[in-house]
């Protein structure tokens, strides 16, 4: 039987309306964030050094060796960090002529802020930085006298302190770099003489950036 072109028609408008009917739109997936930083940044870092403390002050053991622990961390949409620097310093010497023995030693909790420049990959992987804040600072002395018991003497003070460095960051998490810090405060007393507890470090900053 011959195909009427009418019922042709027919036939494709009501394909073309079930089609229409049942094709519903489907809204793509979200694409999901590739590379997004974490909301949280900072570093840690172990420090190794020296501190030279006033000459007039601990003669003979103004000149310590140093060690530490930094660590601050922020919010991306800080512009500063908050730090916290745990600073420990010894030094020690021993009189040819007495045989007397002196040793000191100064502990520094350091609280402030950071800001550390380049953070978000401004300046590359060279990261320069700044801090400051309060420290609360505490000294020893001990004397080893030749045929007597050792005696020792501590005390404690509030202070500032201030720092400046930079570092130099590898496969994205590791710090190497130089740091300056300068601490004062209060003087503490030992063995009768008013000391400063503060001084000047310099030392080398390892470790981690997130």
């Amino acid at each position: 039987m011959p195909v009427r072109p009418a019922l042709v028609a027919a036939m494709l408008a009501a394909c073309g309306l079930v089609t229409a009917a049942d094709v519903v739109e489907v809204d793509p997936a979200p694409a999901e964030p590739l590379g997004q930083p974490p909301s949280w940044t900072g570093n840690v870092n172990a420090l190794i050094g020296g501190k030279v403390l006033d000459e007039d002050d601990w003669e003979p053991v103004e000149g310590h060796s140093a060690f530490g622990l930094m660590f601050d961390t922020r919010p991306r949409s800080w512009p500063v960090a908050l730090a916290i620097n745990i600073i420990g310093s010894v030094g020690a010497d021993e009189d040819d002529d007495t045989d007397v023995e002196t040793a000191a030693s100064t502990g520094e909790l350091q609280l402030g802020i950071k800001k550390v420049f380049g953070e978000d990959g401004g300046m590359g992987v060279f990261r320069v930085w700044i801090a400051g804040g309060i420290s609360f600072m505490s000294a020893t002395v001990v004397v080893d006298r030749p045929n007597e018991d050792e005696i020792d003497e501590d005390d404690s003070a509030i202070g500032g302190w201030a720092g400046v460095g930079c570092y130099w960051t590898i496969a994205r998490h590791f710090n190497i770099g130089p740091a300056v810090q300068f601490s004062a405060g209060e003087e503490v007393e030992l063995f009768g003489t008013q000391r400063q507890p503060g001084g000047l470090l310099i030392g080398l900053n390892l470790g981690f950036h997130w």
